[in-house]
């Protein structure tokens, strides 16, 4: 380190000579359990990205095939409004075609009444 007294110096003497090992020693085993603890950390971090990175798939791909099936539906919706204007619109034709029909028929009957009934 560069702030590190000089170790050796201060050693010399009692009881710094006990003290001063073991204070290095346990030193040197906090940085390597903080960097150990560091590594832990960017591991965990990576995972939990990737955990979320996979949810956020998993999410899109649902959605994406729920739309997709929605828009099949829509599309469906639409055709059916479609098809059942273009059938009721022939249906009515045909119910006017049919009305004149049995207007005129009803027109042709009330002339033969009224000229069997003429004198």
């Amino acid at each position: 380190m560069e702030d590190d007294p000089d170790w050796d110096t201060i050693a010399q003497n009692e009881p710094a000579s006990r003290d001063v090992p073991l204070f290095l020693a346990a030193r040197d085993k906090r940085y390597a359990a903080d960097a150990r603890f560091c590594e832990a950390l960017d591991e965990a971090h990576v995972n939990l990205k990737q955990c979320c990175d996979d949810l956020l798939t998993i999410a899109a791909d649902i959605i994406n095939a729920r739309r997709e099936k929605l828009d099949a539906m829509e599309t469906q919706i639409k055709q059916d409004f479609v098809d059942n204007e273009v059938a009721r619109s022939n249906m009515s034709k045909k119910l006017q075609e049919f009305a004149a029909q049995a207007q005129a028929q009803f027109q042709e009957l009330m002339m033969r009444l009224a000229n069997a009934n003429a004198p």
